[in-house]
């Protein structure tokens, strides 16, 4: 069996530093993984709105039994007048005027009853298909949630699920390297942020961009446990594989 090639201390750092990066992006995920919110909010949005109208609707055809009844009653008070009027008990001129007017008076007030009744059947006749559709979106936009958070749920595992894979093998690696280095790398990622290890490229430091004197990248490729900061930015230096 052919031994495994022991890795160097700053290369180490390297892909510890990967890991974190990797851990940080992962939890950033998680944070701001969509719950549903924004479809949550457009169902009560909807459902708002279609209780609104169908109590609109319900308003109109209560208002509409009710004059309907009202007809009824102003119909049965005239046809009782009527009857006595013509039934030949009341002879006084006075009297049967009188009555003649309250006949009329039924009647223009079953006209306007009648009136009203049909101005609210038009609006009711308008308003009952909205009312359905505002329905059907309401069933859209609550099966959109629950969608939503179905997918959440399983996003949320698989994103709990690497950040324990993450969180082990930063283990791992952080177990090979150097005590002291290792708390080197923690303060220089206190001291300036998520990065402290940069990789250099074609002679070039990764996170400033500045260039490496070639001395300085030939002592790296000579020595790989050497620890070198970049003069500019004061992050480790590494030349990755």
């Amino acid at each position: 069996m052919i031994p495994s090639t022991p890795v160097a201390g700053p290369r180490l750092l390297y892909r510890l530093q990967q890991i974190d990066s990797d851990l940080a992006r992962t939890e950033e995920q998680l944070r701001t993984l969509d719950a549903g919110e924004s479809a949550r909010a457009r169902l009560a949005e909807l459902t708002e709105a279609h209780n609104a109208a169908q109590h609109a609707l319900t308003d109109r055809q209560s208002r509409i039994r009710t004059m309907e009844l009202e007809l009824q009653t102003t119909a049965a008070k005239r046809r009782r007048v009527e009857e006595e009027m013509y039934s030949g008990r009341v002879r006084n001129p006075k009297e049967l005027a009188a009555m003649s007017e309250e006949i009329s008076q039924f009647e223009r007030q079953g006209k306007e009853v009648e009136d009203t009744v049909i101005a609210l059947m038009e609006e009711v006749e308008g308003q009952t298909p909205q009312v359905a559709a505002l329905g059907q979106e309401v069933d859209v936009a609550r099966a959109a949630l629950a969608e939503r958070e179905a997918a959440h749920l399983a996003e949320g595992a698989a994103l709990q699920s690497a950040l324990a894979a993450l969180r082990q093998e930063r283990e791992r690696v952080a177990a090979g390297i150097e005590p002291g280095l290792l708390r080197r790398y923690d303060r220089i990622r206190e001291r300036m942020g998520a990065v402290a290890v940069a990789a250099v490229r074609r002679g070039i430091c990764e996170n400033c961009h500045v260039a490496i004197p070639e001395g300085r990248v030939r002592q790296l490729a000579e020595d790989a446990e050497l620890v070198l900061t970049c003069e500019r930015c004061g992050r480790i230096l590494v030349l990755p594989d």
